[in-house]
């Protein structure tokens, strides 16, 4: 093991050499372990946990003002701004900036919540910023993975199942009595189990037939409750096997997902409702939604919902691309609910078209949009090109960790194209921290690429064919 990992844990090595001390623990050690729990607590208890605070700010915008702090205090932030991906961030920053400045006297704190959907992203510039000072960090965080993990594994599911159940039950926050304690949607927890499915496939955590089970349970639980994070898990695990390292194993998976489909098909019958009773838990139902997404589904509620969307996101391409909002949008602030003429509540609750690439369109016109979308192709080139130069190295562990950002980012972002997910930081939050772990891990291959060896677990090179004993 290498000097870093046993400083990482307090101690030094026997091979190191007089003097090497042992490295404390310093303030961006800490955060990183703090933000950690953060995203646990987002996972498992969702819009309930974003609302721990004192208001107007919470738990989420009080962890993003210290990161700063702690990444600006240790000088590193400038090391991550340096990849192309966060210069994109950088742009779309100001120009978010710039349609959210005027509207600040119109519609108050209205106005920066509805910008943070980039502003959230200067997590990403924490996450990285701190992984690069020290790359030992990298493999603490993996290491911490495994215990969050677990803990989504063995609670989320059965939250998620009393928050649809039995909301009443839950306590209500005094400043928010429309806001339980725990609130969990589907597809936020398929996009956590799209990066757990990836992490126990490729190795980083044992894979043992419990997690296994409760991955596939979690995962049709999640999948009868929400469309559009069934489809960014689909995406997520096409993008799964194109990326896994040589020594990836599906077969326990596999195992697992035949034993819970039994189990599914036995549930379909027990009239177990979900969704305010408009869905039955069961195969059933997921199949139902397949056929809703391809348009040939005769359920109602579902049609109507997909319609509705269209609509919508047909209105916005209209008057950007083809009307007057082309330069600038509509700005951040208003309600596009209601000014856009779909609202659906009398509260006006409902703000954003259910697309995030729709909601930056509308707000921030067609440079915003473009913005995003070159924001989107340099992170995926950056890593894409770094796991092809792993896989040429045969660097299997930094094939893993790379797909496993790749893996949550794609689910991520097909979860948010259907439903209100990085507008929020339930969303927002991790994908920006697996977005800033991802270019880290892409300049600490080629800086440090015996990195990952420190891990105790993960993926393994592929073992060297054995040589014949004898030949002609």
């Amino acid at each position: 093991m290498s000097i870093a990992t046993h400083a990482w844990y307090g101690q030094a090595p026997a091979s190191a050499p007089a003097g090497a001390g042992v490295r404390r623990r310093t303030a961006g050690d800490y955060y990183l372990a703090l933000l950690g729990a953060v995203i646990l607590g987002y996972a498992v208890a969702g819009r309930g946990f974003a609302y721990v605070g004192v208001p107007p700010v919470y738990v989420g915008e009080a962890a993003l003002v210290l990161g700063l702090l702690v990444v600006a205090w240790e000088g590193s932030a400038m090391r991550a701004m340096s990849a192309p991906a966060l210069a994109a961030l950088a742009a779309l920053a100001a120009w978010t900036a710039y349609r959210t400045v005027p509207y600040l006297d119109v519609y108050g704190l209205d106005a920066p919540r509805d910008a943070m959907v980039v502003g959230y992203g200067l997590y990403a510039v924490v996450v990285a910023g701190l992984l690069l000072a020290r790359p030992e960090r990298l493999v603490a965080a993996v290491r911490a993975y495994r215990t969050i993990a677990v803990v989504v594994l063995a609670v989320a599911w059965v939250v998620y199942l009393v928050v649809r159940q039995a909301p009443d039950l839950l306590p209500t926050w005094p400043w928010s009595i429309d806001t339980h304690a725990i609130e969990i949607k589907p597809g936020d927890l398929l996009v956590h189990l799209a990066a757990i499915t990836a992490f126990l496939v490729l190795g980083f955590r044992k894979a043992r037939p419990v997690w296994l089970v409760l991955l596939v349970l979690g995962v049709g639980i999640g999948m009868v409750g929400n469309r559009g994070g069934m489809v960014g898990y689909g995406v997520a695990m096409t993008a799964l096997v194109v990326m896994k390292p040589p020594t990836a194993r599906f077969r326990r998976l596999a195992a697992a997902v035949v034993l819970v489909m039994a189990l599914a098909l036995l549930a379909g019958t027990s009239g177990i409702r979900t969704n305010e009773g408009s869905r039955v838990f069961g195969v059933e139902q997921i199949v139902e939604n397949v056929r809703s997404i391809a348009g040939t589904s005769d359920s109602q509620p579902l049609t109507t919902t997909a319609e509705w969307r269209l609509q919508w996101w047909s209105r916005i391409a209209g008057y950007t691309f083809g009307g007057p909002h082309f330069r600038d949008g509509k700005g951040f602030g208003i309600n596009l609910a209601t000014d856009d003429g779909f609202r659906v509540d009398q509260e006006q609750t409902l703000r954003s078209p259910h697309n995030v690439f729709m909601a930056l369109l509308a707000r921030g016109g067609v440079p915003a949009l473009a913005l995003w979308l070159l924001l989107q192709a340099c992170w995926f080139g950056a890593v894409a090109r770094a796991w092809l130069a792993a896989r040429r190295a045969g660097q299997v562990r930094w094939m893993g960790v790379l797909a496993i950002c790749v893996v949550y980012c794609t689910a991520a972002l097909v979860n948010a194209s259907f439903d209100v997910h990085l507008e929020g930081p339930m969303g927002a939050i991790p994908y920006w921290t697996f977005f800033g772990a991802g270019l880290a891990a892409a300049r600490l291959r080629v800086s440090h690429p015996d990195l990952l060896k420190a891990l105790a677990e993960g993926p393994e090179a592929p073992a060297a064919p054995a040589q014949k004993a004898w030949g002609w």
